[in-house]
């Protein structure tokens, strides 16, 4: 008995001192599902499959932030997500000052959204993003973003509306990122540009170079447009377009994209449809057609519903 009174004690006095120091974290994330309808052409008469949606696939997080007595902020973060087997998207800590912000561990690398400054609603839901997976994946699917990765990442503070991150990972790998964003009367600006280095084992990774735009014209309508160019294997190239116009809850984008390299081209169009329920749910649905030198025409429907929570 007295030895499980001490063992009681030890525990109690051990776990006070850690609750007092332990980072307060908050829960967050999202189910998106969706029903999409694949037709393939020739023989083939349509597919409807029911998918964790990758516009913006489930997940959950666990974030949290604690001001040090150095004036330092500790951060961490834990993110699981889907399709498919549930997998880390993020796993990282990180360290911020008044100079900056630097993370180490699973995240998103300093390029990751560098081939998407759009500053439209949410008709990207229905479609404008890679619903390639679905379908095919021919040369204008790819956007050469860059990913997530093990890596160490530091981000600038701003100055003025830029900002820069830099990120190292992996067999040699290596990438930076430059962001501006702004206004000007009623309009509104995004531009991202990066450059992913040649990585690998070998160096069979070829460098990747992005840069997109978004501009906002007020009374809700705007652009976005992306180019990039991957010196790998095949040499890839796309162009991207997209116009987008909001109405209150929601907004309707039509976007072309277009891609080539060694071995083939191919282009894809569509059109997307969101709009907000309230309460953190939105509802959306899209249209896109792909075609690839040599193969049949890919069409997709699909219709779902993301619902937030924190």
């Amino acid at each position: 008995m007295e030895r499980k009174l001490i063992a009681a004690a030890v525990s109690s006095a051990l776990a006070l001192p850690l609750a007092a120091q332990a980072v307060e974290f908050s829960v967050s994330g999202h189910v998106n599902r969706a029903i999409i309808s694949v037709d393939r052409g020739g023989d083939d008469d349509g597919d409807l499959q029911h998918v964790d949606a990758n516009s913006s696939e489930t997940r959950f997080r666990f974030t949290g932030s604690e001001e040090l007595d150095s004036g330092m902020t500790a951060g961490v973060q834990l993110e699981i997500g889907r399709p498919g087997n549930w997998r880390t998207r993020h796993a990282n800590v990180s360290l911020s000052t008044a100079g900056g912000k630097l993370t180490i561990g699973q995240g998103s690398a300093a390029t990751d959204g560098m081939a998407h400054a759009d500053l439209g609603g949410p008709s990207w839901l229905g479609g404008a993003t890679n619903w390639c997976s679905y379908a095919s994946s021919g040369p204008a699917c790819p956007s050469n973003d860059g990913s997530r990765i093990q890596m160490l990442r530091y981000d600038t503070p701003a100055i003025g509306p830029a900002s820069l991150a830099v990120s190292t990972g992996d067999d040699d790998y290596w990438d930076a990122k430059l962001s501006i964003a702004g206004s000007m009367g009623d309009a509104g600006y995004a531009v991202r540009v990066g450059h992913i280095g040649e990585h690998g084992a070998d160096d069979d990774k070829g460098d990747v170079t992005t840069a997109s735009i978004g501009v906002g014209f007020g009374q809700g309508t705007s652009v976005a447009a992306a180019w990039s160019q991957s010196k790998n294997a095949d040499n890839h190239e796309y162009q991207y377009i997209k116009l987008d116009h909001s109405y209150g809850d929601g907004s309707i984008g039509v976007y072309y994209k277009r891609g080539e390299d060694d071995n083939t081209e191919g282009s894809l169009w569509g059109v997307g449809l969101g709009h907000s329920l309230g309460g953190g749910a939105t509802a959306y649905a899209g249209y896109r057609m792909i075609e690839e030198d040599g193969v049949d025409d890919v069409t997709l429907l699909v219709a779902g519903m993301r619902v937030t929570f924190n």
